[in-house]
């Protein structure tokens, strides 16, 4: 990360030092998982990245010798605690935009690389734009590109509206689910195995409702690489849009490595607070750590040996606000290991945001 001098002298104040030298703290087998959306110039901004920009993240992941992985197997291999080699990563795209199918396959085509593509099917089967139609998928999957599940409406799957009861929500919500496999199954002749969040919002309700769906793993966006020690019903990936889509950035994210925690809420913190705490436990002690809220900045620590509480210094917006710690790598100049948390905030009322 890059600091400026005020920055530096902030830290000092807000944050802590655990230990002054630490052991590896990374996972045996890891990887990088990145998340696309548009790749196109018109398309929103902030779920965007110019087919320039995804050309060089291309030719960056080229240069420097990264194996580009399909997604399950690296799943698969860092579920079992397999070897994976350094510098590999994987590509996603999530919402089936028709720009991932017009300027993204045909540059991942040319260099051979895997990618997988998370489908909310009622827009494809609305035929609305700027998605990709089934013919379009169809190819992509003959290709051999990996189609997964990204619902069937593409809802805020948390949000239970007024007068329905836990039961009536937990059934919408399976239905969903199971109408987005049934459509790919149909269109594609492939069961889904892999599942993102839409918006890349869960709690540990929806989590369970997921895990009863039979899928290998379900995927966030909140930022991070993924370990053997992960939550493989929410692991994470970094999303990469304008404007935070640098070749600094990406550098940085794809030389992560996982820090190892837990934090109590669990992971996907639904809240009416201002400023909620959430307790991290370190399974080792951590030279360096510090944690960020999005838009915030530094985060308030009190540590109490290994582990420590972390706070908002200002209340949160309603919607979704990223807690994410880092500590430099103990044997990696200029690496970092990185953890990330969601914490969700309704609208005053109790509502759901609606973006």
């Amino acid at each position: 990360m890059i600091w400026n001098r005020q920055t530096l002298h902030t830290a000092c104040v807000c944050a802590f030092v655990l230990a002054l030298a630490v052991p590896d703290l990374a996972a045996a087998g890891h990887g990088v998982v990145l998340v696309y959306h548009h790749v196109a110039e018109d398309t929103p901004a902030s779920t965007s990245i110019s087919p320039r920009q995804f050309r060089r993240h291309l030719d960056y992941l080229q240069s420097h010798n990264f194996s580009v992985w399909p997604l399950s197997r690296l799943v698969r291999h860092i579920r079992e605690e397999r070897d994976v080699p350094a510098n590999t990563a994987a590509i996603t795209f999530d919402d089936a935009y028709q720009s991932v199918y017009t300027t993204a396959f045909p540059l991942l085509q040319s260099r051979g690389w895997p990618f997988t593509v998370f489908v909310n099917t009622a827009a494809i089967d609305r035929g609305a734009a700027p998605y990709m139609n089934w013919q379009q998928l169809r190819t992509l999957h003959a290709a051999g590109v990996e189609i997964g599940n990204h619902s069937h409406e593409h809802e805020h799957l948390l949000h239970r509206p007024a007068g329905t009861t836990r039961g009536q929500w937990a059934e919408r919500i399976s239905a969903d689910l199971d109408r987005a496999q049934q459509r790919i199954k149909t269109e594609l002749g492939v069961s889904a195995a892999l599942f993102a969040y839409p918006y890349g919002e869960f709690s540990p309700a929806v989590q369970q409702l997921v895990a009863g769906m039979g899928f290998s793993a379900a995927f966030g966006q909140h930022s991070g690489p993924m370990g053997a020690a992960s939550d493989f019903l929410a692991l994470p990936r970094f999303p990469m849009a304008s404007p935070y889509d640098s070749l600094e950035r990406l550098a940085e994210r794809l030389r992560t490595e996982p820090l190892q925690v837990t934090a109590e809420p669990a992971n996907g913190l639904v809240t009416r607070q201002d400023q909620p705490t959430v307790k991290l436990t370190l399974t080792t002690a951590t030279a360096g750590l510090r944690c960020y809220a999005s838009g915030q900045g530094l985060m308030q620590m009190r540590p109490k040996g290994l582990q420590v509480t972390i706070q908002p210094t200002a209340p949160l917006k309603v919607g979704r606000t990223k807690f994410n710690c880092t500590a430099p790598h103990p044997q990696q100049a200029g690496a970092y290991l990185w953890w990330s948390y969601l914490v969700m905030r309704p609208n005053e009322d109790g509502s759901w945001y609606t973006w």
